[in-house]
């Protein structure tokens, strides 16, 4: 057990957000992040630990539950991808007017592939996350993705709706209703889900990892998509009739074909995804197994954005 409460006033604030504050703090001669939770937002995340130990996922090294704050400590991530995204679009900006994205093609895929990888372990738990986004994906010390802030994630049967960020959220979780509708509907879910009939709700995550590889390839142009994608009628079943040229062909079919579709029954699972044609070619094997080494410094360019701010950052998975 480790003395959280003392540790933490000790570090050096890496970033605030919803659940929490995270702070750099040194431990045995090694750097750590301490992250203290607000409220009642811990307890989802100490209660999955365990079953969600991967290289993919971050989940505390050690928890410690005071009498006011509860506090996990975790691994120091580098930044995140948000971060990096943001040093790529300030560095390119108006530079790939008409075409093209942020990366090289390949690089873009071999990111894009870690992101699939990474969701892929969360689901073979049997976990749905409902807050999949840039912000929450860390960029590990080896250069590598993690995703990170499981506050919201429950049960694949357990509902996600109202759950998470409002620009990543499938149609199925902000659909628009009266108070009163709203509230019969989740009373409805969570009756269903303490019944068994739960059902499966890790297609919010494949919506959200669509919105991600959009945000990651051309963050300027991907809200604009995204609204057109979640104002389609839930009768018609086809892509968007007018993609941008700019948008290659195998990925506007991944996305908008596979990932962004509004009927939750209809999008590929993170399985099927990986045998999509965008990704042919893809050593899945050796991608899961962190052997491919990504062509792109992600390391360097989360620093770059953390450096060029003037506020902190949501970094370190809070």
């Amino acid at each position: 057990m480790f003395s959280a409460e003392a540790l933490f006033n000790a570090g050096a604030v890496l970033g605030a957000g919803g659940e929490g504050e995270v702070r750099r703090v040194l431990l045995g001669g090694k750097e750590y992040a301490v992250k203290r939770y607000n409220e009642d937002s811990w307890a989802a995340e100490f209660s999955l630990r365990r079953e969600l130990e991967s290289p993919w996922l971050a989940v505390p090294l050690a928890v410690n539950q005071g009498a006011q704050y509860a506090y996990a400590l975790m691994e120091l991530a580098a930044g995140d991808l948000q971060q990096a995204i943001t040093s790529l679009h300030a560095a390119q900006a108006g530079s790939h007017e008409g075409g093209g994205g942020l990366m090289e093609p390949d690089a873009f895929r071999a990111v894009a592939a870690e992101l699939v990888a990474a969701l892929g372990a969360l689901h073979s738990r049997r976990v749905r996350h409902a807050d999949f986004k840039p912000a929450n994906i860390l960029v590990t010390q080896n250069n590598h993705l993690r995703i990170a802030d499981f506050g919201l994630a429950r049960a694949m049967t357990q509902h996600a709706f109202t759950c998470g960020t409002q620009f990543v959220m499938a149609p199925e979780q902000c659909a628009s209703s009266t108070l009163v509708m709203t509230s019969l509907r989740m009373w409805l879910l969570d009756m269903a889900y303490w019944l068994g009939w739960g059902g499966d709700h890790r297609p919010v995550d494949v919506w959200a990892l669509g919105v991600s590889m959009l945000m990651l390839f051309r963050p300027d142009e991907a809200g604009e998509l995204v609204q057109s994608a979640q104002r389609r009628r839930p009768s018609w079943h086809g892509k968007c009739k007018l993609l941008p040229a700019w948008l290659p062909a195998d990925l506007a079919d991944l996305i908008f074909g596979a990932m962004l579709v509004r009927q939750p029954g209809r999008r590929l699972t993170v399985e099927q995804i990986k045998h999509h044609p965008f990704f042919a070619g893809v050593d899945w094997p050796a991608v899961e197994a962190h052997k491919v080494p990504l062509p792109l410094d992600l390391v360097a360019l989360a620093a770059a954005a953390r450096n060029n701010s003037d506020v902190v950052g949501q970094s370190a998975g809070c």
